[in-house]
């Protein structure tokens, strides 16, 4: 297994990941990339209406950008396809009105709404960027696409000689799951129908995280909901685990010492429980789950249930047991040298 991929997402389906990986890849900074998906997990429970804002900031940090934008798709008054910018960081959040991003037209450009783009000097392929006084010297864009419907895009934006890696486009896409699922959630609140089909709203936004384990528990701690991440991630369908207790996904040992309703305690009195622990599949393969718990409360603050969202970190664990390992056989090593040099003096 190639560094970019996972279990989840297979970047060498993606065309540009082969042009993308000639390059020499930046080291992965594990430990940032989980801090920022716990904060994006959490305001996606709690103000997912904000998200985009938040989550251009952290694509700019995680990939070293100079912009990043997330741009959704519109039409203007000649009913013709547009990008309309929601969110920006970086240069362009900061620059006056001749380097802010104009809407884009797509007269000239590709229309692939379901593919990641690497484009250098994008101005080429985009028109009205060649209005802006910032150069662009390329432009990573992930399409934000759900259930069929294109959505809009991430622009990860270099304007220097910064180039991007199979790394970038890893955590770009991961980025997207998230975009999407606020995106729909916002798009919910804003219809009345959406209130009466809430429930299927929130399968298919749960769905559409496809790298992450996403469930939801009642207050006794027992499945309500399952999503498509985590019937490929634990191997239950939905319509076998809801109803079943939490406990099922636990090792026999973390269930004894009663760990799902400790992380459900934390939740509670904390406001979220983070965790990283071994957990169960149902052929009783063992994986290193590292989630977040968060509860789940009505708009009278009234405790309805919990909100788990999980990834499968076991290639990680196994790294840093690696580097333990190595790290323990040097030390013995150096603690002997003085012993080995007394011998044969």
């Amino acid at each position: 297994m190639e560094p970019w991929q996972t279990p989840q997402t297979n970047l060498t389906d993606i065309p540009i990941a082969q042009e993308l990986s000639r390059r020499i890849p930046r080291s992965a900074d594990l430990q940032a990339e989980n801090r920022a998906l716990q904060i994006l997990a959490r305001q996606l429970a709690t103000s997912p209406h904000t998200l985009l804002k938040t989550l251009v900031a952290i694509a700019q940090d995680l990939c070293s950008a100079g912009s990043v934008g997330v741009c959704l798709l519109a039409e203007n008054a000649d009913s013709e396809q547009i990008w309309r910018w929601e969110a920006l960081a970086g240069a362009w959040a900061a620059a006056e009105k001749t380097n802010k991003p104009p809407t884009l037209r797509f007269s000239g450009a590709g229309r692939d709404f379901q593919t990641p783009q690497l484009y250098l000097h994008p101005e080429q392929y985009f028109t009205d960027l060649q209005q802006l006084e910032m150069p662009i010297a390329e432009a990573l864009v992930v399409p934000l696409y759900a259930v069929n419907q294109p959505l809009g895009a991430i622009w990860i934006v270099s304007h220097d000689s910064r180039q991007f890696d199979t790394e970038d486009l890893r955590i770009a896409i991961a980025l997207a799951d998230f975009a999407v699922a606020a995106l729909q959630i916002d798009r919910a609140d804003r219809t009345a129908s959406a209130f009466r089909d809430r429930e299927n709203h929130l399968q298919l936004i749960l769905d559409s995280a496809k790298d992450y384990s996403i469930f939801t528990l009642d207050t006794g701690g027992h499945f309500t909901s399952w999503n498509a991440g985590s019937e490929r991630l634990l191997g239950y369908a939905e319509a076998e685990i809801v109803g079943q207790h939490g406990r099922i996904i636990f090792t026999p040992e973390d269930s004894a010492a009663r760990k799902p309703e400790l992380e459900m305690h934390l939740a509670l009195t904390e406001g979220k429980a983070e965790n990283e622990r071994w957990h169960l599949r149902k052929d009783g393969s063992r994986f290193w789950g590292s989630g977040l718990v968060m509860p789940l409360r009505d708009a009278a603050g009234e405790l309805q249930g919990f909100l788990k969202i999980m990834q499968d970190k076991t290639e990680r664990r196994q790294i840093e047991e690696s580097l333990r390992q190595s790290e323990n056989r040097y030390r013995t090593l150096a603690d002997a040298v003085p012993q080995l040099m007394w011998i044969n003096t």
